[in-house]
């Protein structure tokens, strides 16, 4: 149910910002929602299955390594955003 929930306030979001591209239109003002996708970052250490047993961290990172990308490969969509000038055009898009 939460996944539902979640999935519904993105597409929310994604439906506001497209309404404000059009209030926005005319600015240099350039609005984008983006998921970079599951990256490897040190937020497991809170995970107490994962941190207090061995099997645990182990199996976590058999199973996880080849669907988690690593902190700079998960960067590069929001630098893309931030940064490309070829996607001014494109405002209020949804970019993974």
């Amino acid at each position: 149910m939460l996944y539902v929930r979640l999935r519904w306030l993105l597409s929310a979001f994604k439906c506001a910002l497209n309404s404000t591209t059009v209030t926005l239109s005319g600015t240099k003002v350039t609005t984008y929602s983006l998921h970079p996708g599951s990256i490897r970052t040190e937020l497991t250490r809170h995970v107490s299955i994962i941190t207090d047993y061995a099997i645990g961290r182990a199996l976590y990172y058999i199973f996880s390594w080849p669907l988690v990308k690593e902190p700079w490969n998960g960067a590069q969509t929001t630098i893309c955003c931030a940064v490309d000038s070829s996607l001014a055009a494109e405002s209020g898009k949804y970019y993974r």
